[in-house]
């Protein structure tokens, strides 16, 4: 999934569970790549249908990944690392998904029983994420629903 249709390289790690569009996820290198077909979610609703719920975990192309929705879906969740330049781009994600409605965002710190941070507005959430985020949720996933 991407931004637009076409074709792109899938870089391949040491462990497959970090392959990823992106060349250089968690600054670590890739042993190979191999090209891929690239989708976009509005394709996928044209052809399918609009989900309800939609989970994005592509390994540091979560950003691109959204550019390809122009339009609001009931849930969305995405995967984030406490790294700067990770949380920035998750920044992102929420503000160009609120441009479809209002929102309200919660965030699951990895392994939690229950929310790190309760369902709250955007703006409050910028507050506290990710500089005043608990050691225990350094990774985790970011909840947004319109309300």
């Amino acid at each position: 999934m991407g931004a637009t249709e076409g074709a792109a390289p899938l870089f391949l790690r040491e462990w497959t569970g970090l392959a990823s569009l992106h060349p250089d996820w968690e600054g670590r290198g890739h042993l190979s790549s191999v090209p891929v077909p690239i989708s976009t979610i509005d394709r996928l609703i044209a052809t399918y249908g609009r989900p309800k719920y939609i989970k994005i975990d592509v390994e540091g192309y979560e950003l691109q990944v959204i550019s390809g929705l122009h339009s609001k879906i009931e849930l969305i969740s995405f995967e984030y690392h406490l790294r700067k330049e990770d949380c920035a781009a998750k920044l992102r994600i929420i503000a160009y998904i609120k441009q479809f409605g209002e929102l309200q965002i919660a965030i699951l710190g990895d392994g939690a029983a229950a929310w790190t941070i309760p369902w709250t507005k955007p703006d409050d959430l910028f507050k506290v994420f990710p500089d005043r985020m608990p050691s225990t949720a350094h990774m985790g996933d970011i909840f947004c629903k319109y309300i």
